[in-house]
């Protein structure tokens, strides 16, 4: 069996290069997450036109010279995947660069969820963790893929259960106030016990907020973190800053549940 391309070093430090690269020619958006695969092929196409013969890839008319993707993609692949030989600083290096800089490109999700998974098993440094502190929060921030998500959480509940991340629970729990929680972003069983515990609801407030439409959110949603405030949800879902929140409090509910809490 041929050795995988993940054991050469020089291997990783070339596509740590070129990650680096696109990653800083990517258009990015201000405050929103830059989810576009058109920037990430965008800046890829850039790359080829600007570093890619200097790099090795070979001449424009040759077949690697158009396949940067393809083979970015397919060595990531090859790092994801478990039994690393070895502790690698330099593939835990490549991995925390790769989810630093939110590649979105085809299957890039699936790597970034197996990355974490390898993170989650590898021995990582102060510097590590705080680089992973700031993914977890800009992931709060500017969203995430569904893919990554419960990686990263059961990634961060590793490390919050080692005493590595002590200020990121408080500062989701801030960021989550004012949430508005329906039967669409939580599991319905669990809206629904908290409507029937809840002896100060009305009638009326019980049933909106246990009806559920077939399509589009639920019209009525209870403000997180009591259960006592009911309010009209609609539209404001939609908001940038109520995205923030609900995407907060849904992290912390899944920190929390990993640990045997209850957000």
């Amino acid at each position: 069996m041929w050795p995988r391309e993940r054991e050469y070093p020089e291997t990783v430090g070339f596509w740590l290069d070129v990650l680096l690269w696109v990653a800083a020619l990517v258009e990015r958006g201000s405050t929103t997450r830059p989810c576009s695969y058109v920037s990430w092929a965008r800046a890829l196409h850039k790359f080829e036109a600007l570093k890619g013969v200097e790099m090795g890839a070979g001449s424009p008319g040759d077949d690697r010279w158009s396949s940067y993707h393809s083979r970015l993609m397919r060595f990531v692949e090859d790092v994801a995947q478990p039994r690393w030989s070895e502790p690698r600083r330099d593939l835990i290096e490549f991995a925390l660069a790769f989810l630093e800089a939110d590649v979105m490109l085809r299957r890039s999700g699936y790597a970034k969820k197996n990355l974490a998974r390898r993170l989650k098993q590898a021995p990582l440094c102060d510097g590590d963790v705080a680089r992973l502190d700031a993914v977890f929060r800009r992931q709060v921030v500017q969203g995430t893929g569904l893919e990554e998500f419960g990686a990263y959480a059961r990634l961060a509940a590793k490390l919050m259960n080692e005493g590595r991340l002590p200020g990121l629970e408080a500062w989701l729990e801030e960021r989550a106030q004012g949430a508005i929680l329906t039967v669409d972003n939580m599991d319905g069983a669990e809206m629904l016990a908290l409507v029937w515990e809840n002896e100060a609801l009305s009638e009326m407030d019980q049933a909106r907020l246990a009806r559920i439409r077939c399509f589009g959110p639920t019209k009525w949603g209870v403000v997180w973190p009591g259960t006592d405030l009911i309010v009209p949800a609609g539209e404001r879902l939609k908001e940038a800053d109520e995205q923030v929140k609900r995407n907060a409090y849904q992290m912390l509910r899944a920190l929390r549940r990993r640990r045997g809490l209850r957000a």
